[in-house]
């Protein structure tokens, strides 16, 4: 059974940030016939997110980059607002 996580964040065309219950997941995909691959796992905060994106040669979105103000916003924050219940259905 395939599972699927809720997207985060779409990069570009082959690059995105997927989550589940403990992190962020940046995903690439070498063409657009590939299966995504798992390339980081971040539970710290968003400026490891945007670090390890950088690190790969992605910008995050200059709009996204000015909405998020607090950088220092850790996942498991983030997902306890989005999610309340503590837990989030596909």
């Amino acid at each position: 059974m395939k599972e699927t996580y809720p997207l985060f964040l779409k990069i570009n065309a082959r690059t995105r940030v997927i989550y589940n219950s403990l992190q962020w997941i940046i995903q690439v995909q070498t063409n657009p016939k590939a299966r995504w691959k798992n390339i980081y796992f971040i539970a710290s905060d968003l400026r490891m997110l945007w670090a390890s994106l950088e690190e790969i040669g992605v910008s995050p979105p200059k709009k996204l980059a000015k909405a998020i103000n607090n950088p220092s916003l850790t996942f498991k924050a983030w997902f306890n607002k989005k999610h309340p219940s503590g837990s989030y259905t596909t």
